[in-house]
């Protein structure tokens, strides 16, 4: 088997289905190594994400909405002042 590539994953837990990648090789079959790296709260993801500490993250939806909607308002304020 050659090289695999690093990928570094923010989750909040990881699911069964990352459960099974890791442990019946399917990532590895794809020439992959994903370490998931548990986040403490949806900023911090998002902050991380950002900044490269992070390859990719898992979310749900409401969390990216809300931070989407959290960037307008402040946009928002910052226009108005």
């Amino acid at each position: 088997m050659g090289a695999q590539t690093e990928i570094v994953m923010g989750v909040f837990y990881r699911s069964l289905p990352m459960i099974a990648a890791t442990e019946l090789g399917f990532y590895a079959d794809e020439g992959l190594h994903v370490d998931h790296q548990r986040v403490s709260s949806s900023i911090q993801q998002f902050r991380d994400l950002r900044d490269g500490a992070y390859d990719l993250v898992q979310t749900s939806p409401d969390n990216v909405a809300a931070l989407v909607d959290t960037v307008h308002a402040r946009s928002a304020a910052l226009r108005a002042s």
